[in-house]
């Protein structure tokens, strides 16, 4: 297993299978690679039960006075700005604003119940099913983009690569289903 920071972009290199961003469908050409779409890339502002139960939605009748928007420093794909303007909801004057340099800490202070973070579904699906953190607006940020599973035909038939692709391909439908349920549209 290669564990990456970041965005998992580019190609595999000498990976058998492997997930990709909006990986390009000609970016592969040429190489013994074949690529899947997994799940649409969808942003769902998030906060702990008792954040919300003290704060309302950020997309309710109060708007975002008195919320605490947690970000990441530096450059997001989809910046609180964005994802506001977008939805529709703001402005951002109306929030205060926490940064942290992870993102892992982003999520975990939405989670301690000190503000909103943006949290990517297929990131932030199992503490939402779990009650660890709840949807803080009533809707959420289809991007356009998808992650995909990327594989060697020549490592298809191996049965460990097989196995792997079965369970991503289950998991990411688990995800699908489990925003259904919730019923958290765009």
């Amino acid at each position: 297993l290669d564990l990456i920071h970041g965005e998992p972009l580019g190609r595999i290199g000498a990976a058998d299978i492997g997930l990709r961003y909006n990986m390009p469908a000609g970016e592969a050409a040429g190489e013994d690679i074949e690529s899947v779409a997994l799940d649409a890339e969808m942003v769902i502002p998030v906060c702990s039960p008792g954040y919300r139960e003290e704060h309302g939605l950020i997309d309710g009748p109060g708007g975002l006075n008195g919320h605490v928007l947690v970000s990441l420093m530096g450059r997001m794909r989809i910046p609180w700005t964005r994802f506001l303007d977008v939805m529709g909801i703001g402005p951002m004057r109306d929030a205060t604003e926490l940064s942290f340099s992870d993102y892992a800490l982003v999520i975990q202070g939405a989670i301690k119940g000190q503000g909103v973070a943006l949290g990517w579904w297929h990131v932030v699906a199992g503490e939402v099913l779990s009650g660890g953190l709840v949807p803080a607006s009533r809707r959420l940020l289809r991007t356009g983009a998808y992650y995909h599973l990327v594989m060697r035909r020549s490592a298809a038939g191996r049965p460990a690569v097989q196995k792997v692709r079965d369970w991503l391909m289950a998991e990411f439908a688990g995800l699908e289903a489990s925003r259904e349920a919730l019923g958290l549209e765009p």
